[in-house]
């Protein structure tokens, strides 16, 4: 935990403590109070997105309002749980329960996307879980929207320094490596570091670059709801962490290049428990890890990203919950086999 002294109330700050709060396991965040829809961020809307739905038979064509002449889509899709995924759900919340019964889990949620096709299912959908490191995400898209507008901010050097404490014991998987005090690296660097290594330090100086409202504004575009005004927290369910991998993968937030460059970079995620062990082994897959540890609240470990069988993307989100963090690595292990065995014999 942070002493509030650390806070000063201009926006800019207003950010930092955001990225401070959640990748340490604070439980003081902040809130975005309001839904809406992916844009496509080379270009700010002149008012805020709204989400314009075409459903007909189960099919859901999700456009932006605040352009003058044009209605953009961002993505069409499934409204409805794919019945091919059906076998699957049914194994998966049958393993689920007996984990439960066992003591090892006290909540897990699942979400696999078929990203060729769209067709999706969740299991445990109304579980809802902290994100943690895992708002890393976010902010290396607000970032790269940054050189998206200013390709010279990659390769501007600057000297790194440490900002609030390290809090050694919020942190179950330290990172391999770490940025050193009063060196000088790339903005490109420390990006690398952030996402590659998970490095706390890293999203800290990062979101010295990216103003609250655009960060505001992506979680607004992936219609990531606010939590209990009343409790300061926030949390999400396993289909609002999907939207971020999704965003990246279909490159609704940011372009093709940019896209591809942050997929380039999550596929180098030194986490080597979850879904490295549990796919089978050269496995192409990029994703993201976030663990929150906080003596007032249960453990959890959850990770979210593109994996590829048989040469087809898919989706997957892990999400668990429980008194001990030792189990959870495991569990995530075997739900993303369980995942890949079954995809791979679909």
């Amino acid at each position: 935990m942070f002493p509030l002294q650390l806070i000063w109330f201009s926006k800019r700050s207003f950010l930092f403590f955001l990225l401070l709060s959640f990748v340490t396991g604070s439980l003081l965040s902040l809130l975005f109070s309001h839904s809406g829809d992916i844009y496509r961020s080379v270009f700010e809307p002149r008012k805020d997105a709204a989400i314009v739905n075409d459903s007909a038979d189960a099919r859901e064509i999700r456009r932006i309002e605040g352009y003058n002449l044009i209605k953009p889509i961002v993505s069409a899709g499934t409204t409805r749980e794919s019945t091919s995924f059906s076998p699957l759900k049914m194994q998966l919340e049958g393993w689920i329960d007996s984990l439960k019964k066992a003591g090892k889990v006290t909540a897990i949620s699942v979400y696999i996307e078929s990203l060729e096709d769209e067709t999706w299912t969740v299991v445990n959908r109304e579980e809802m879980f902290y994100p943690a490191s895992f708002l890393k995400v976010p902010l290396m898209i607000g970032f790269l929207q940054k050189v998206q507008k200013n390709p010279a901010l990659l390769e501007e050097v600057v000297v790194f320094e440490r900002y609030g404490d390290s809090s050694p014991n919020t942190v179950y998987f330290t990172p391999e490596k770490e940025l050193v005090p009063g060196q000088k690296y790339k903005l490109r660097e420390i990006l690398e570091y952030m996402i590659e290594y998970s490095d706390n330090y890293a999203s800290r100086f990062l979101s010295k670059y990216v103003e609250f409202e655009q960060v505001q504004k992506l979680f607004t575009d992936l219609s990531i709801k606010a939590a209990d005004p009343q409790r300061m927290a926030m949390k999400m369910n396993a289909v609002e962490f999907s939207a971020m991998m999704k965003s990246i993968f279909n490159a609704s937030l940011l372009n093709a290049e940019s896209s591809e460059y942050a997929a380039e970079i999550l596929a180098r995620c030194a986490f080597k428990d979850g879904f490295k062990k549990g796919l089978p082994s050269g496995t192409k897959m990029w994703h993201k890890f976030g663990e929150w540890n906080h003596p007032e609240t249960e453990f959890e470990l959850n990770e979210s990203g593109v994996i590829f069988i048989k040469d087809k993307p898919y989706l997957l989100t892990v999400l668990t919950k429980g008194k001990d963090m030792r189990q959870l690595p495991g569990v995530i292990e075997v739900a993303s086999r369980r995942v890949a065995g079954y995809l791979d014999n679909a």
